[in-house]
């Protein structure tokens, strides 16, 4: 099958929400041809999700501040964030933010920011927040983006990444074809493949840099809160040619309101005035003081010590939780999620039943201070796909930060390099691809399954049973994918079959990491190993070696 290259840029942008966005503004105010492309419309993934109730950024408060905040993203991160991304995203988020605000997108700044609920998810101080609102950020870096002549694929979905000099693809094996280079050691990336949603066309683009912004792996999970598109499958390619992927285990668990609406990320600093039935059936004695606890963190953490309050929410239909003595006038940020609920026509009075689900991810593809993906020239990161700056728990706020501060660097660094050679800048520009693919009338059963699997075995809590039945249940997807694939000519199924098969590749390093993870560490909690072990104090890093899957603590083996 022959694949027709349709386009050329000197930087290509895979993704559509604040990090893929950010690197295209960033790459074009650098001088460079910009193309962005992304599964959904423009402005989408998780950054526009109808999941959440508001998107907040935090960064250090005042330049005093900085040193502070990259000591807690490190304690936090329990020995699993890298010291040298930590203090790059801390110094780097007053710029970003400046930068961001000379698109025109207007930052809610608190009322009161004194008050303690402005405290970030797990901190133990007020940083500088404000609020991020969707709505003015399309308006406003929509604008920019034209006036920067950027050019749009919308609705354009990553099929494959394409290397120097590579002619031929081949969807089918663990890694990539090519005439002239070995895929992953040293070749650096020049193009991508893409499957048009609206017509049904392959295409290829052709571009010297390349920057993934391609979400995080939440989207694995049957019930996730994560916007669409959050597969994995830009961690699945970058690792088939030689990236890096670390940290996976770290999945942000949140608690989420099922019923009366559903799939909505839950205010974790109203816990305060909460009843949680299950959980006063577990602890009679002391559920107020866990709530209270609970009340200082979104996600799911080993660390604290009020794990009990996650599991009493840990079932399909979650636990029921109504509220009691809430305050007049109630904090701004809690007022907030009432409100918004109220919108929807949830009285502050109505029973709600909250349980978990996966959010975010606090790893993904290690990358360096520029957001060049290690090992990978012409390879860009940014966003939740990148890893390496967040560790076991994650400050709040600074996932939204990370991708403004990231999401530049990668711009304008993915444009420094095309811009920078006239071989690089020249690399495979023009040229069609020969491609050999397969598909499966099974892919779309296999995706449903996948998605349940990896919420039964990967969510909260995890043991070694489960995530075993994990990995074998995954084995037989795959399985049951080879021997129904047959040779294809038609884009859409193989498209959808090549997806599928990077997100079992994704998942099997998620639900790998988190079996070789025999302990419990912020958002890891293994019920068969509770506590923290010294042995594991590093992070965990999995790369392709001829097609096996490695795994090794950073500075040590496994």
């Amino acid at each position: 099958m022959r694949i027709e290259a349709e386009a050329s840029c000197d930087v290509l942008v895979v993704g559509g929400g604040i990090a893929g966005t950010q690197a295209a503004v960033a790459a074009a105010r650098e001088g460079g041809r910009v193309t962005l492309a992304c599964a959904g419309p423009t402005f989408s993934g998780s950054s526009f999700a109808g999941s959440t109730w508001g998107v907040g950024l935090v960064g250090p408060d005042g330049a005093d501040d900085v040193d502070d905040l990259a000591r807690a993203i490190r304690e936090l991160g329990q020995g699993m964030a890298d010291p040298v991304l930590a203090r790059a995203l801390a110094a780097g988020i007053p710029d970003a933010v400046e930068r961001l605000e000379s698109q025109g997108v207007a930052l809610r700044r608190p009322a009161d920011a004194g008050e303690r609920e402005y405290v970030p998810c797990f901190d133990s101080h007020r940083r500088l927040w404000r609020g991020l609102e969707r709505a003015p950020y399309r308006e406003a870096v929509g604008r920019e983006l034209a006036r920067l002549g950027v050019g749009l694929l919308p609705h354009c979905e990553l099929v494959e990444l394409v290397e120097e000099g590579q002619r031929r693809v081949d969807l089918d094996a663990m890694a990539p074809e090519a005439t002239d280079t070995t895929p992953g050691a040293g070749a650096g990336i020049a193009g991508v493949l893409l499957f048009d949603t609206r017509d049904g066309r392959a295409f290829c683009v052709h571009a010297p840099s390349v920057v993934l912004a391609t979400g995080g792996c939440a989207g694995l999970f049957a019930g996730s809160l994560a916007g669409a598109g959050t597969d994995g499958t830009g961690h699945a390619l970058a690792l088939r040619h030689g990236a890096t992927l670390t940290n996976l285990e770290f999945l942000q668990v949140m608690p989420t309101i099922v019923s009366p609406v559903r799939d909505v990320v839950f205010n974790e600093k109203s816990f305060r005035w909460a009843r949680v039935d299950e959980l006063e059936r577990r602890r009679p004695d002391d559920w107020k003081r866990l709530l209270e606890l609970r009340a200082g963190h979104g996600p799911t953490s080993a660390r604290v010590g009020d794990h009990d309050v996650d599991l009493a929410l840990a079932s399909p239909q979650g636990a029921g939780l109504r509220y009691e003595g809430l305050p007049d006038p109630l904090p701004e940020f809690v007022e907030s999620f009432f409100s918004w609920l109220e919108g929807r026509g949830v009285a502050r009075g109505d029973e709600l039943r909250v349980g978990l689900a996966a959010q975010a991810s606090n790893g993904g593809i290690l990358i360096g201070t520029d957001a060049g993906v290690v090992g990978v020239p012409g390879l860009f990161a940014c966003g939740e796909c990148a890893g390496g700056m967040h560790g076991a728990d994650r400050i709040g706020g600074l996932a939204s930060a990370s991708c403004l501060v990231f999401g530049q660097a990668a711009g304008a660094g993915a444009a420094r390099r095309a811009l920078g050679s006239e071989r690089v800048a020249a690399a495979g520009a023009g040229e069609a691809l020969e491609l050999r693919s397969s598909s499966s009338p099974l892919a779309p059963k296999a995706a449903r399954e996948l998605r349940q699997v990896m919420a039964e075995g990967c969510l909260f809590p995890r043991d070694a049973h489960g995530l075993g039945h994990v990995l074998h249940a995954l084995g037989g997807l795959r399985g049951e994918l080879a021997v129904t694939s047959t040779a294809s000519v038609d884009a859409r199924r193989m498209a959808q079959t090549a997806q599928v098969r990077a997100e079992l590749l994704c998942a099997e390093v998620m639900a790998r990491m988190m079996l070789e993870r025999a302990e419990s560490r912020g958002s890891h909690f293994r019920a068969d190993f509770p506590e923290e072990r010294d042995e594991l104090g590093s992070p965990l890093r999995a790369r392709l070696g001829q097609g096996r899957l490695e795994l090794k603590l950073a500075g040590g083996s496994s």
